[in-house]
């Protein structure tokens, strides 16, 4: 809880969060290690580096190690400053993954064919990449050799909703969104990896004081998709909602505990990532085949804001990296579709 190692030589480690904006603040240490520094908050942490933690380098002429999977190219971003502006006093040291003896050179070329160019080549060569209106999601990723799956279909894992939740109504302001998915177990498929499949999905604008009357319905929705694709698992198959643990989620996640509703906040690590780091966490499974959609929600159709498509689709088709007009845009189902991702394939525990 110190977050403190004590050595026998007399030495010490101390341990920081770049949360605390103090971090290392009148301390004297030889050495600083900054571990993936590049998904530090842009707006802190420039200055907690000019403040608190090169003033703790003086006292024995320190260094300082930074390293990081680079995450865009942003000048704002410190590890980009420092990896690219020599006034920083830095020196770069560059090894990508593939480069790494240790790591199986086929499984890395598996990744290069089922991921996403850009993102294979920022997370495995360690490229400087713009992602800056680059469509990260092709359409024709999610269907079966060019067709949505046919439903329903016997599902042998869990079933589970994700809600991203708003509380104004308007057409200028956010709707409430729940995606409904299925999470079939990797032993169905000649490749052993799991996969997501969207079912259905609902886009509304709803008063805060309507959403509690909403709730129930979406945990009904749940049940009758739990019957309609025979899962072989009875009521043990069904894992729930999953609901942002923020502004109108926390009012109903408190509803749900209270009504026995299974409701499970998202964690706040993965909230905290935002829209573009949590649609890159999600894309190389949507590269891999690894997300499908099924014909119904792939031909529903509903009118939300005086407009009448399919707005999942529609919502991941126009998502674009680092868009400076993204909070004009609407784009709640394609949070609940990251969640939905990341939930089912990258986080062991939520299942």
């Amino acid at each position: 809880m110190e977050g403190v190692i004590r050595l026998t030589t007399g030495g010490r480690i101390d341990f920081w969060s770049t949360d605390n904006e103090y971090a290392g603040r009148s301390r004297r240490y030889h050495l600083v290690v900054l571990d993936e520094i590049a998904f530090a908050k842009e707006s802190t942490m420039m200055g907690i580096w000019e403040k608190a933690i090169k003033p703790t380098l003086l006292d024995f002429k320190g260094e300082c190690i930074a390293t990081s999977t680079p995450d865009g190219i942003n000048e704002d971003n410190f590890f980009w400053r420092i990896c690219n502006l020599p006034e920083y006093g830095f020196s770069e040291y560059y090894a990508p993954t593939i480069n790494n003896p240790y790591m199986p050179s086929d499984e890395i070329e598996k990744l290069r064919e089922t991921t996403n160019p850009m993102v294979f080549a920022q997370e495995y060569l360690a490229e400087w990449v713009d992602f800056s209106g680059a469509a990260l999601f092709r359409l024709e990723d999610f269907l079966e050799n060019g067709k949505p799956i046919p439903c329903p279909f016997r599902i042998f894992g869990n079933v589970y909703a994700v809600i991203d939740c708003a509380v104004k109504t308007g057409t200028d302001n956010d709707s409430t969104a729940v995606l409904y998915c299925a999470l079939q177990p990797g032993y169905m498929f000649e490749d052993q990896k799991p996969k997501v499949y969207w079912l259905d999905w609902e886009l509304i604008q709803i008063e805060a004081y309507s959403m509690l009357e909403w709730i129930p319905s979406v945990h009904a929705r749940l049940e009758e998709l739990s019957k309609e694709y025979q899962s072989t698992l009875g009521v043990q198959n069904n894992a729930g909602i999953f609901i942002e643990d923020a502004a109108g989620g926390s009012v109903l996640l408190q509803f749900c505990k209270r009504n026995n509703i299974n409701a499970t906040p998202i964690e706040s690590k993965l909230v905290m990532l935002g829209k573009d780091a949590r649609a890159l966490s999600a894309s190389p499974h949507v590269a891999s085949g690894s997300v499908k959609i099924t014909e119904y929600a792939y031909n529903k159709r509903t009118k939300n804001k005086g407009v009448e498509r399919n707005h999942l689709m529609a919502q991941i088709g126009s998502f674009r990296i680092g868009d400076k007009d993204a909070a004009k845009r609407s784009d709640d189902l394609l949070d609940t579709a990251a969640y939905s991702i990341v939930l089912g394939l990258s986080d062991s525990k939520a299942m």
